[in-house]
């Protein structure tokens, strides 16, 4: 429930933003953020997940924070330094195609707080299981985040260095309160200093992310290129409204992200156990139960994007709609993706991890390169399709790779591979979609109401009741689809009914 509340606060954060900058400025803050995302990536080098799952096994804590946190005081010196002293003008105006060092330099502190930062105390928070503290205050954050933007709209100080420097404040604030609430400051400090132990957890973090090293400067390229080739070829407005599209598809990735660092420390505390029977049971909900929750949510919104864009932003952000519903495909994959990596890097399986990675990363790069040069480009003429090429090179790219990492767990693990339940869930969410999107429409038509809001709502409403009902119904009789028997489900409609029972009893 906070990450939906969280969800519904982050959108209206996008809604502001997106409203009051248009889509090239908005395309320009994403872009400046965005760059720091995938140079996040190269500097990590893998340690924050060998970090997450050395804590998670609760071996050393107080060393495992004093290596890592230095660790990230190191990442932090250096690629400041390399902004403010290092980097020559020429080469500052190609990584970041002309924008001021000091808005880069603004750029890096509110994305690395962010990512670095705000990442740690959540992996803190969920290795000491205290899930609730962590939703509590992503809910916080996101609130306080949507009153700062409409204090900077209301006083006409809403540009891209004032949202930087107020991403600074709030993150800097919360990571150090979030930490001595979680009670993470009793590890801080070793109780003794152990020279020889220090060097052991380094070797540690060494094995654990060598083979993630090529992986890592891949993923830098990988990532950065898309949103670089993005940004030179297509403009800040194409940047926009890529990035406005793929924000309104991550909402479907709610329960995914709810689920992730959770999945990750039982796995990992299971198959240091070797409790085979539990880590299969773990993995197979999760999958079945994510992927089921993904395309629900996608095949329900998939037949409204046009009526989404004209209700939320407007008739200046119609050219979205079409990237968007094909971005809505994204996440009903990316929950296997997700954890299917978190399933490799909790089982320290990083080298199977790091050469499956690659493998999809060096396809991408020339296949966006394809995508996004002009018909006329030079040296190699390319398609000139800007985001709308982009959002299908990622859903197709990311369903392949997937599925790939998919059938080698399963094979590794000697587990059958799991693909019918995929095709099943998204050819009948689609179907029932837009089922209930046509009768939604018919039905409403009945009614005249001028107001395309009204409108929009009341046939969302009715496509809504349509459409759930359905989807209970495909669930009661096809429970595999959410990882559950009929035995279990039987289990669950007798609760139901049991409380509903007591209510009725309650109320009388």
């Amino acid at each position: 429930m906070s990450n939906v509340i969280r969800a519904g606060l982050n959108f209206i954060s996008v809604l502001l933003l997106a409203r009051s900058l248009a889509s090239s400025g908005y395309g320009e803050l994403m872009f400046l953020i965005g760059s720091f995302v995938s140079i996040k990536s190269l500097m990590d080098l893998g340690t924050a997940n060998a970090f997450y799952t050395f804590i998670s096994q609760g071996k050393n804590r107080s060393y495992h924070y004093f290596v890592y946190f230095s660790w990230l005081a190191i990442q932090f010196v250096l690629l400041g330094l390399f902004i403010i002293v290092i980097c020559p003008p020429k080469l500052l105006d190609i990584i970041w195609l002309g924008h001021s060092r000091y808005l880069i330099l603004l750029a890096f502190i509110a994305s690395f707080l962010q990512q670095q930062g705000w990442q740690t105390i959540n992996q803190i928070g969920e290795s000491e299981r205290k899930t609730i503290w962590n939703q509590i205050f992503g809910v916080i954050i996101a609130l306080v985040n949507v009153l700062g933007i409409l204090l900077l709209r209301i006083f006409n100080n809403l540009t891209i260095p004032n949202i930087l420097i107020f991403y600074i404040l709030e993150y800097v604030i919360f990571c150090v309160v979030t930490f001595f609430v979680l009670g993470a400051d009793q590890y801080l400090f070793p109780l003794k200093k152990d020279n020889v132990l220090v060097r052991t957890i380094v070797w540690e973090y060494f094995r654990y992310c060598y083979p993630l090293i090529v992986t890592t400067l891949v993923g830098f390229l990988y990532s950065y290129t898309d949103t670089w080739m993005l940004q030179y070829f297509g403009g800040s407005a194409e940047q926009g409204l890529f990035q406005i599209a793929n924000q309104f598809a991550t909402i479907v990735l709610l329960a995914t992200s709810s689920v992730l660092n959770i999945f990750w420390k039982e796995i990992a505390v299971a198959y240091e156990k070797k409790d085979k029977i539990k880590v299969q049971q773990i993995y197979f909900k999760a999958m079945r139960g994510l992927f089921m929750f993904g395309a629900v949510i996608s095949g329900f919104l998939i037949p409204w994007t046009n009526e989404i864009i004209l209700l939320f932003l407007g008739e200046k952000y119609i050219n979205v709609a079409p990237i968007l519903a094909i971005m809505f495909f994204y996440p009903i994959h990316q929950s296997m993706g997700q954890l299917a990596g978190a399933f490799f890097l909790s089982t320290n399986q990083t080298r199977i991890y790091s050469v499956t990675s690659i493998a999809t990363m060096l396809i991408s790069i020339p296949i966006t390169y394809l995508i996004q040069s002009p018909v006329d480009g030079y040296p190699v003429p390319g398609l000139g399709l800007g985001a709308f090429g982009l959002s299908i090179k990622i859903v197709i790219l990311n369903i392949v790779s997937v599925n790939v990492c998919v059938y080698i767990i399963s094979r590794l693990q000697r587990w059958q591979y799991d693909y019918q339940h995929q095709l099943y869930a998204i050819v009948l969410t689609s179907i029932l979609g837009y089922a209930s999107y046509l009768g939604a429409r018919s039905v409403g038509g009945i009614f005249f109401i001028s107001s395309l809001k009204i409108t929009v709502l009341l046939q969302g409403v009715i496509a809504a009741i349509i459409y759930f009902s359905g989807i209970l119904f495909i669930i009661y009789y096809i429970p595999a689809l959410v990882g559950f028997s009929h035995i279990e489900i039987h289990k669950i409609t007798q609760r139901v009914k049991m409380l509903i029972k007591n209510v009725f009893l309650g109320m009388k």
